[in-house]
C-alpha cells in the first residue's frame, strides 16, 4: 500500500476482501446465493462494494423452481430471486450499519480473464449487469429502481422475454412496483388487487425464505390459458404495464380463439422443434428462439423499417443438432413473409428456390449465439390469401416474420 501511496497521494486507496491497515477504505465483495451459500445470508452491514448474480435474457425458467450453474445456466428468474433477497435486506432492513451497497454491475461486459473458457455460449460475458451488453434493461433493473427512486412510479411485469412457456401452468405472474397496491387483469378479466409487502419467496431451492416478505414485488399464481394470454398490471393512479405470454403446457384453461389470426395450419415437420405463431411485434434485443437455455440466442439489434410491426414464428434454435425442420403455413390474408438469416458468402438456396428475394436495404446486423453483432440478410416474399408457404430451416440461423400487407 505504501507503494500505491507513493505513486499517487491525491486519491484515497480502497481495498476489497483483504486486510490492509493503511488503506483509506476497506470494503467487502459478497455473493451469497451465487458462487455459494444462501442468498438470504446477505448481511446489511459494512461497505458492500460488489454483490449480485448473473442473468441471461435468453435463459428462462419458472419462478420458484429457478436454479443456476455459474457460467453455464444463468436464468433471469434466478437473478430475480437473489436481487429480491438482497434488495429487501439492503433497503428495508438496514438499521444504519450498511454504509454502501453496490450491485455488480450496471451493464454486462466482456470478461475474458475469468469467463472466456468457462462460458463459450456468451463469449466470456460477465452477466451480472442490470442491463445486457446491448443496453437492454433486465427485470432486476426495475426492482432496483423501485427501491432507489420511490417517488418515480415503477410498474414492470417480469419475465416478458419468457414469452412462450411450457412449465407449470400456475407459474403465475410477477410484477415489480413501488405502488401501494396493484391490480392484475388476465385476458380482460380482473384477477385481484394485492398490497405491497404481500409477496413471500416460497421457492423450492431456499427453505430459509419461507416467511420472508419482500417489498415492491407482487405475485399472482394465476392459471394461464393455452395459447395467447394478455396480462395487465395497474395501480390506482393511472400507471400500468402489459405483456403477452403464450402457454403450451398441461393443465391450462381452454385456448382463447383469435378472430384475426394472420396464418393458419402452422406445422413443423420436426416434433422435437414445434413452431408457434407469436402475435407480438418483433422487439429489439429479445431472444427469437424459444429454447430459453442460454446457448440458443439470436436477437435483433435494430428493427428495419420493412419489418416494423411484424410478428414472428418461434422455434427452437434451428441450427442446433436435431432441430432442423420444415415449417409450413397458409396465409389467412395477403401477407409479406420476411426471413432474416445470418449472412454468408453463398445466397441461401432454400429461400431463392421458394421465390424469396433479398430486400435491398442498408446493411444491418443481429446478435448471434455468442451475443456478438454479426451481419444479417433480409429476404421477402408477398403471398396471397390461401397461399401455402413452406420453408426448410436449419442451414443457418433464421427468423421467419409475418406482416400484413
Amino acid at each position: 500500500m505504501s507503494v500505491v501511496k507513493a505513486l499517487d497521494q491525491t486519491r484515497p486507496v480502497v481495498v476489497a476482501n483483504m486486510a490492509c491497515d493503511n488503506a483509506d477504505c476497506r470494503t467487502i465483495n459478497a455473493y451469497p446465493g451465487w458462487y455459494s451459500g444462501d442468498r438470504w445470508a446477505f448481511k446489511p452491514a459494512g461497505l458492500i462494494s460488489e454483490t449480485g448474480a448473473g442473468g441471461v435474457i435468453s435463459c428462462h425458467t419458472d419462478y420458484f423452481d429457478a436454479s443456476h450453474s455459474v457460467n453455464s445456466y444463468e436464468p433471469e428468474e434466478y437473478q430475480q430471486l437473489v436481487a429480491e433477497a438482497e434488495f429487501e435486506d439492503a433497503f428495508e432492513h438496514n438499521d444504519g450499519e450498511l454504509g454502501m451497497f453496490t450491485w455488480w454491475i450496471l451493464r454486462d461486459f466482456n470478461d475474458n480473464k475469468y469467463k472466456a473458457s468457462a462460458n463459450p455460449f456468451h463469449n466470456g460475458l460477465n452477466t451480472k449487469g442490470l442491463e445486457t451488453y446491448g443496453g437492454f434493461k433486465k427485470d432486476v433493473y426495475y426492482l432496483y429502481r423501485s427501491f432507489l427512486r420511490p417517488n418515480v412510479p415503477t410498474i414492470h411485469i417480469t419475465s416478458k422475454l419468457y414469452y412462450l412457456r411450457r412449465g407449470s401452468v400456475s407459474n403465475g405472474i410477477k410484477v415489480y412496483s413501488n405502488a401501494e397496491s396493484l391490480t392484475l387483469s388476465l385476458n380482460g378479466k380482473k384477477v385481484s388487487t394485492l398490497g405491497n409487502g404481500s409477496y413471500v419467496q416460497n421457492d423450492t431451492n431456499n427453505s430459509t425464505a419461507d416467511s420472508t416478505e419482500v417489498d415492491n414485488v407482487f405475485y399472482w399464481p394465476v392459471v394461464l390459458a393455452t395459447g395467447k394470454n394478455i396480462v395487465r398490471a395497474s395501480d390506482s393512479h393511472g400507471h400500468s404495464d402489459s405483456a403477452v405470454i403464450y402457454y403450451y403446457g398441461s393443465g391450462a384453461v381452454p385456448e382463447l380463439k383469435s378472430l384475426h389470426q394472420a396464418i393458419s395450419n402452422l406445422v413443423s415437420s420436426n416434433q422435437a422443434n414445434p413452431a408457434y405463431y407469436i402475435d407480438i411485434p418483433v422487439q429489439t434485443q429479445w431472444p427469437v428462439y424459444d429454447d430459453f437455455d442460454s446457448p440458443a440466442d439470436n436477437s435483433l439489434d435494430t428493427i428495419q423499417s420493412q419489418i416494423s410491426g411484424a410478428r414472428w414464428l418461434a422455434l427452437r434454435r434451428v441450427t442446433k443438432p436435431g432441430q432442423n425442420t420444415v415449417v409450413s403455413f397458409v396465409a389467412a390474408k395477403p401477407l409479406t413473409v420476411y426471413v432474416i438469416c445470418t449472412k454468408a458468402a453463398a445466397q441461401p438456396k432454400w429461400l431463392l428456390d421458394s421465390s424469396f428475394k433479398e430486400v435491398v436495404t442498408e446493411p444491418f446486423q443481429w446478435r448471434g449465439n455468442d451475443m456478438i453483432l454479426t451481419d444479417a440478410s433480409l429476404y421477402a416474399k408477398h403471398v396471397t390469401t390461401g397461399e401455402n408457404v413452406s420453408l426448410t430451416l436449419g442451414e443457418r440461423d433464421a427468423l421467419v416474420l409475418i406482416k400484413g400487407d
